[in-house]
């Protein structure tokens, strides 16, 4: 079942939406297969809603006229658009809209047949881009060809962009506890990338009196943490104690199992000493 987004909400997603208005058209590339798993993950389809053609600086033909008024990532890394019939005629039949990132088809979305001098805004559950850094996206509508229109040649627009991911950051600090005479390690795991880590990870805790390397370290603390939202920050606590003036190797390993894909895999590690003058 399609969920309807009412008016004010459809407002409210289009002042977060990373892209401004396109104007460009690439070459028409027809596919007709059908996205089965849409059926499980539907797309989620706005009201229709009265286009004002003036807003485009052009003259609503009089036929159909299928175009792409605006289309991008969401906050949460989804494709999104809004398609538009700026002719005076309604569209003679249903049509669908296919859906790209780098060249691989995500997600082909079933519309009605517009009326004239209409618009509906879509978010797609299936085209989500599973990297990081930048994708080629790429809508193409009607291409099953099923709608007569007056310009064939405005139905497919293409751009780059970088989708929002989480960066997860660690850092290990001294805690001193019994009025100061012994100390504990103190971690802060926070994500300072844009998107929320949507699950939950480990961070492993290691240490010990002589320096070793990391992988030979005797593991102190596995703490299961998140998901972490945007900009929030886990604390959490070494389980034991040392005296102030021992000395104590600590390295922190944030994402153990690498479950979180991530904007920069290079910083979830630290080490520290501490105690005994450190």
């Amino acid at each position: 079942m399609k969920t309807i987004m009412g008016a004010s909400a459809s407002v409210a997603l289009m002042s977060i939406l990373s892209f401004g208005l396109i104007v460009s058209a690439t070459a028409f590339d027809p596919t007709t297969a059908p996205v089965t798993s849409a059926v499980l993950h539907p797309p989620e389809l706005g009201p229709v809603q009265p286009f004002n053609a003036k807003t485009t600086g052009l003259l609503p033909p009089q036929q159909t006229d299928l175009a792409v008024m605006l289309f991008g990532l969401t906050a949460d890394g989804r494709m999104t658009y809004i398609v538009v019939n700026r002719g005076r005629t309604a569209a003679n039949s249903p049509f669908v809209v296919d859906l790209f990132i780098d060249g691989n088809r995500k997600d082909t979305v079933k519309h009605n047949a517009l009326p004239p001098l209409s618009q509906q805004q879509v978010i797609s559950n299936l085209a989500r881009p599973d990297v990081c850094s930048a994708v080629q996206l790429r809508i193409a509508l009607d291409t099953q060809q099923l709608v007569n229109e007056a310009d064939e040649t405005n139905n497919t627009q293409a751009r780059q962009l970088v989708p929002p991911c989480p960066d997860l950051v660690v850092d290990i600090d001294k805690d001193s506890v019994s009025n100061g005479l012994k100390y504990r390690a103190k971690v802060q795991v926070t994500n300072i990338g844009n998107l929320s880590t949507q699950r939950q990870f480990f961070v492993l805790l290691k240490g010990s009196g002589s320096g070793l390397a990391f992988a030979a370290l005797p593991i102190l603390k596995r703490e299961r943490i998140g998901p972490l939202a945007p900009g929030q920050r886990f604390t959490f606590y070494e389980s034991g104690d040392h005296l102030g003036t021992s000395t104590f190797h600590y390295g922190v390993l944030v994402d153990q199992l690498e479950e979180i894909r991530e904007s920069n895999e290079n910083n979830n590690y630290k080490g520290e000493t501490m105690g005994g003058g450190h």
